[in-house]
């Protein structure tokens, strides 16, 4: 005798195929996947599913061809009103993990203006916590001011932009670079037009 069930969505009687396991048929609740749809919208899942959903689909590649169906499908969708204020509301508040950041299909040699990691090591160095300090502790101590006795640019005023500067190079003196002794605090106009800069290979 052939197991039967009603549909929880249309309330037709459904029969169990021949392809059907058992344990398959337990759980199922419709007739077919169309009632499925329709009997799934406004359903919330577990925990516990949202988890198994997403370690199932970690890793998974989308083909072109499945690509180029979704594109197709979507164009020229419009959104109505209330799917843009439902939207809205589902996203006021959330902070994307990839705001700022690039995707990693396009970072490093992916990215489109890649030109081969030209970076400076001068410029990679700027952006530590080292250098930084290093910074900060050289202008507190000349009091944030340009230390050329008789610069004609910035009178040695307060409120102008400063650069920090290495007394002895870096690349003779690479011990030295952290070195508050090693660090002088010039304005930015006679770091850069005395040609200082390009001397030391300073970065500001």
């Amino acid at each position: 005798m052939a197991l039967e069930k009603i549909c929880l969505k249309c309330n037709s009687k459904f029969v169990k195929g021949i392809n059907i396991s058992l344990p398959k048929w337990k759980t199922m609740k419709y007739c077919s996947k169309p009632c499925a749809d329709k009997g799934r919208i406004g359903m919330k899942l577990s925990e516990e599913t949202k988890q198994k959903i997403s370690e199932s689909n970690k890793g998974h590649l989308v083909s072109e061809e499945t690509r180029k169906k979704l594109s197709i499908a979507n164009s020229g969708h419009i959104m109505s009103d209330e799917q843009k204020l439902k939207l809205s509301k589902l996203l006021t508040g959330k902070k994307s993990k990839l705001k700022g950041k690039p995707k990693m299909s396009q970072r490093g040699e992916k990215h489109w203006n890649w030109k081969g990691g030209i970076t400076s090591v001068n410029r990679l160095r700027r952006n530590t916590i080292e250098w930084f300090n290093w910074r900060k502790e050289v202008f507190e101590r000349d009091n944030y001011s340009c230390q050329n006795i008789s610069c004609n640019y910035c009178n040695n005023k307060r409120g102008v932009e400063l650069h920090p500067h290495h007394i002895k190079q870096i690349k003779d003196y690479p011990e030295l670079i952290y070195h508050i002794s090693n660090g002088i605090t010039l304005c930015s106009d006679y770091h850069l037009k005395s040609g200082l800069h390009k001397i030391i290979g300073e970065v500001v």
